[in-house]
Order: structure tokens, then sequence, then C-alpha cells
């Protein structure tokens, strides 16, 4: 027996580079055509520059609150389930699965949020959400939405998603809300849960998709994020194999004083009533790619769906 459970868990290099043949074999290669070797996210050029995202690795989304991040989850979820028809697991310790589910549901309607929440809507925006309920109602979603899980709870779980559900992709929102049995302090709570995700993700073969905060910081506005802002923890950057943050670019804008008639430069941002708002994802890091590189996206706050706006800049 003892013999049995070393072969499980001691394998070949030969057993590895087996699997890797698919991918080597020149009549599959296609060269130049950022050819995606994962699951693909449904943003082309993001796609080109990671391949997708590939079984075992831990990819942390993050973002400050309310910018954002939650919302490109779910249009990931989106696109794999549905477009795709891949099986997901969520677990969301923030909202409700029926706040999960109509923010997916008008997202893919391209409907208004805040008309079909508060009970605005017309019956013509009605009907048309139903052939993106049927959609959802059809797609390989699962959702967990306990508000409070631990390291343990975490993986218990979602190896079971992983077995039963047959989930290609787990997203966890979010996970400085997640608990932990053995931590003294925030620091460790975090650290112990980072790991867990990192551990979920090589354990059941699966990306993991983990949304995170960053620290509150009065001096980021008018900078790019850096790994250094996730909150709480130095494991989280440790653990990631590819860290995106979501930030709003400020962008500078030359005018006429109408005064003095002299020229100045004036710093353009998102308002808060604009329908449409820029933002970016930083790939800040990525263990088996380049990195330091934005991908430009618009959001459609009304439906919040996010889309590509441009090629990215390579910065780096």
């Amino acid at each position: 027996a003892g013999e049995t459970r070393t072969a499980d868990w001691m394998k070949p290099i030969a057993h590895h580079l087996k699997a890797l043949e698919p991918r080597l074999d020149p009549a599959n290669y296609d060269r130049g055509k950022g050819v995606v070797t994962g699951i693909a996210t449904g943003f082309a050029h993001l796609d080109k520059f990671t391949g997708g995202f590939h079984p075992g690795e831990m990819i942390v989304i993050a973002a400050e609150p309310s910018k954002g991040k939650t919302s490109l989850a779910l249009n990931l979820i989106e696109h794999i389930a549905v477009r795709c028809g891949l099986p997901v697991g969520l677990f969301t310790m923030e909202m409700t699965g029926e706040q999960v589910a109509l923010r997916m549901i008008v997202t893919r309607a391209r409907a208004n949020l805040l008309k079909v929440r508060t009970g605005f809507a017309s019956k013509e925006e009605l009907r048309d959400l139903q052939p993106a309920l049927a959609d959802l109602a059809a797609a390989p979603i699962v959702v967990d939405e306990s508000s409070s899980l631990d390291e343990y709870d975490l993986r218990a779980r979602a190896r079971r998603m992983v077995k039963r559900a047959g989930c290609r992709l787990i997203v966890i929102d979010y996970l400085q809300l997640a608990r932990s049995r053995k931590a003294k302090d925030h620091f460790e709570r975090v650290t112990n849960v980072s790991e867990t995700c990192k551990a979920i993700a090589k354990d059941n073969a699966v990306p993991v998709v983990v949304l995170s905060q960053f620290n509150r910081d009065k001096e980021r506005r008018g900078r790019k994020p850096q790994l250094s802002d996730l909150r709480g923890s130095g494991s989280i950057e440790q653990d990631a194999d590819v860290v995106a943050m979501l930030y709003e670019p400020t962008e500078t804008r030359e005018i006429e004083d109408p005064v003095t008639k002299k020229k100045k430069t004036v710093r353009v941002e998102n308002q808060p009533d604009d329908p449409v708002w820029a933002v970016n994802l930083l790939i800040a890091k990525q263990r088996d790619g380049p990195r330091d590189f934005d991908v430009e996206l618009v959001f459609r706050r009304a439906c919040t769906r996010s889309r590509e706006k441009m090629r990215p800049r390579l910065t780096s």
C-alpha cells in the first residue's frame, strides 16, 4: 500500500512531457498567432499575452472597492460558462446568489441594472431579458453564497465543485472576506487564505481566479498601482501566478485658460455621471509571460460590462 501511494505522487518527467506533446507538435503550432493554450477569457489581447488561464494557476484580480473587479469576474464567468460551455464554480462571500444572477442577466442582455433592480424597467425591457435568463439557466455555473468561509471550507468545497460539477475554473470573491481558523491576526489570515487558494489550483488542476482589494492609500491617485498595494499580506504577490490590477487611468489635456489665454495642462478623469468609464487592467505579475502592460478597457456602468478598447501597450 505504501508503494502504491508513493507511485501516485512520484512521477517521472516523461509523464509531464507527454502532456506537452500536443502543444509542441509542429503540425499544431501556429507561430505568431497568440495561441490560447489555457481557458480563453473573452478578452483577445489579454489572451494573447497570457495564453488564457491555465490549470494550477492562481490569478489575482485586484482593485479598490467599487471599481469593477466583481463585474469583470462575472464577465469572465459569462464568457467561459455560457459561450464556451465550460463549468465554473463561484464563491460569492460579498453578494447573494440572487444578486449575482441578476447582474449576469442584465450584463448579458446589455440592460440597465438600476432600472431592473428598482422596478422602473418597461415590459419591453423585461421581455428583452428573457433570452439572457434562458442562456444563464442552462449554463454550467455553480454558486456558493456562504458569507463566512475559512480556508478548510474553501478547500473542501472547491474540491467538490471540481469532482461533482466538473468545474474547470474556480472564482473566489473576495480573498479578504475569507476567515482562517489558525490565524492570530489579519496578516496571518490573509496569508493562510492566499496559500489555500494556490493549493486549490494545484491540487485540482484548475485555474483559480481570486479577487482582492488594494490597501487604502490616499497617494495612489494619479499613479499606476503596484504589487505593494495588495491588501493584507505579501503572500498574495508570492502565491499568485498572475496579478491583474484594475485602475482608472488619468490622462492630461492641454487647454487654454479663458482669462489669461495661456495654455495649461489639466487632468482628465472619469466622472460619476459618465455612462462609460475608461479602465485599465495592468498585468503587474505573470510567472510565465510578459508583465507591466495595460489592457485598455471600456466599462459600461449601466449594464456592468467591460470590453477591450484597443491593443495593450507594453511598458517594459
